[in-house]
């Protein structure tokens, strides 16, 4: 401050101007203000917070900050929740790779067995539905990518063995009469021996079997396992049953999950040998740094029709 006699510039807290010697009048004392605030400079009060004030944007007398609401944990997006076609929920940030139709019963709309790998685990999922009052059945297995120590799996195709012989049966009655003259039963035998011809080159007659098994580290069992290799039943064994049991199999027969493990290969089963030991090793080398490789994420000739 400055002397109101001569000008000078006095040093805060004294009482005469050292210049001149003219008395300096007492500061004013506060009303409410304590005794210690009588003598204090007349310095303007700090402004209230104008900018961002410190500790993250809350003043301290305000507490903690509050956490931003997060949102719920069922809000997933559509469609991206569960694996295609299955009740299967998908992990926080699971992303499915490929999607492998590995096994059927001989109706594919009575039951199918898809096999998915995302970038976490390997999952096999079967159902079944129902015949009359029988309800939907579904199976799942599963094991984690890191846990694989082994695989595998394997494609069989045959034809039905009661087919193949009645064909050659009808074929050879159909000479039989031929030779002698029975024309109304060679034409009737003829027919049958076509179409019996005919069923050995459809659906009919495929006889086969796929089937996927994962060994697991540090577990005796296997832990995704399913299909079977066909055993060395006899021809005359099958002959014998297979009349027995046609109009069960055909016309009374309810199936299970269970009996999805043991069907036939579906579409994908040539698929499955081709690329999974392949594709579980890059996850597990490499992890989603193999997606490039395999068309994850990204358009190209690659991508997985699975993911389409």
């Amino acid at each position: 401050m400055n002397c109101q006699s001569c000008g000078a510039f006095i040093v805060a807290q004294s009482s005469f101007c050292e210049n001149c010697g003219a008395s300096i009048p007492a500061e004013p004392r506060h009303e409410d203000g304590p005794a210690s605030d009588r003598t204090a400079p007349p310095y303007a009060e700090a402004p209230p917070y104008a900018e961002a004030p410190p500790y993250g944007g809350v003043p301290p007398q305000a507490g903690p900050p509050v956490p931003a609401e997060s949102p719920r944990a069922g809000a997933v997006p559509a469609g991206r929740g569960v694996l295609p076609d299955s009740p299967i929920r998908l992990g926080h940030g699971e992303v499915l790779w490929r999607r492998y139709e590995a096994v059927r019963l001989r109706n594919k709309k009575r039951g199918i067995g898809t096999l998915y790998v995302t970038d976490a685990r390997v999952v096999f999922y079967s159902w079944a539905t129902g015949r009359g009052p029988q309800g939907r059945s579904q199976l799942v297995q599963q094991i984690k990518l890191e846990e694989v120590r082994g695989l595998t799996a394997f494609v069989t195709n045959r034809i039905s063995t009661f087919l193949l012989v009645l064909t050659v049966w009808f074929g050879l009655v159909t000479l039989g009469t031929l030779f002698s003259l029975l024309l109304p039963l060679t034409l009737l035998f003829a027919v049958l021996t076509a179409v019996c011809f005919f069923l050995l080159f459809t659906e009919w007659a495929q006889r086969g079997y796929a089937g996927v098994t994962l060994q697991a580290r540090h577990v005796s069992d296997s832990a995704v396992t399913f299909g079977r290799v066909p055993t060395g039943t006899a021809p005359v064994v099958t002959l014998l049953l297979s009349p027995l049991l046609v109009f069960v199999h055909l016309f009374m027969r309810s199936y299970t999950a269970f009996d999805v493990l043991f069907g036939q290969p579906g579409k994908d089963s040539e698929d499955v040998i081709a690329e999974l030991g392949a594709l579980i090793m890059d996850l597990q080398t490499q992890g989603t740094f193999a997606g490039q490789h395999w068309g994850v994420g990204g358009e190209g000739p690659e991508r997985s029709r699975a993911l389409s």
